[in-house]
């Protein structure tokens, strides 16, 4: 739900807005979407887990340590 009034905020106020007001709501709405989590990616060609956010290989924990992408593992398997 903040996420869609950010956005809205700053659709609303892109006239208004100085460029630091505008990067402040990218991060701040960038920040809010990383901490919803998200079912890791499967890469079959190089056998490995990667992060659905920023494509980096990873271990199985609850949040990737590059970028901080939430990881939600339920249900997945690893099967090969």
């Amino acid at each position: 739900k903040a996420i869609g009034i950010l956005e809205v905020m700053k659709s609303a106020g892109e006239l208004m807005l100085v460029e630091d007001e505008q990067e402040a709501l990218d991060i701040a709405i960038q920040s809010l979407e990383k901490q919803e989590p998200k079912k890791p990616i499967r890469d079959e060609i190089e056998d490995i887990i990667r992060c659905p956010n920023c494509k980096s290989s990873m271990l199985m924990d609850n949040v990737c340590f590059k970028c901080g992408q939430a990881l939600d593992w339920v249900g997945y398997k690893n099967d090969k």
